[in-house]
């Protein structure tokens, strides 16, 4: 008899850790497709707010110039967009300024480090290219002499 008991019992045992193993994995497989959806919609969200915040950045590029502590002639301003915002050229200053917009914690891209680099070694000129029937003349300012070379 208690043979029968014992059976019994471990059946019983093994039958709740069964259902208890197939809850449990039930409960596994909806809480993963929980998190899916909630790593879409963090994933949505992060998208949309960067989104917002270069938006936000452009807009404020476009009419920074029309600030009151900006520091150039808005009339001299011109708007580029990539990879520097804007150049100016301030008459009063006697000279050329690349500008870039920098909002928040936002940083300057590869490229606008290079620009940086690439004006901070004087690698910077002025060429006037004219097209004409026979073909295009490219002249190029010399940066030291401030002369014209034809290339």
């Amino acid at each position: 008899m208690s043979i029968i008991i014992y059976t019994l019992i471990a059946i019983g045992l093994f039958s709740f850790g069964c259902f208890l193993i197939l809850s449990l994995s039930q409960e596994i497989k909806e809480l993963k497709g929980a998190n899916i959806i909630l790593m879409r919609e963090t994933s949505d969200l992060k998208s949309k707010t960067k989104s917002t915040e270069v938006r936000t950045g452009q807009i404020c590029e476009q009419f920074a110039p029309y600030l009151q502590d900006f520091p150039y002639d808005p009339k001299e301003v011109r708007f580029l967009g990539s990879p520097i915002d804007m150049v100016v050229f301030d008459f009063e200053g006697d000279q050329v300024v690349l500008v870039e917009f920098k909002t928040g914690d936002s940083k300057e891209n590869p490229r606008q480090r290079q620009i940086r680099e690439m004006v901070k070694k004087g690698n910077v000129i002025y060429q006037v290219i004219r097209v004409k029937e026979e073909g295009m003349s490219i002249r190029t300012a010399d940066p030291g002499a401030g002369t014209f070379s034809y290339d």
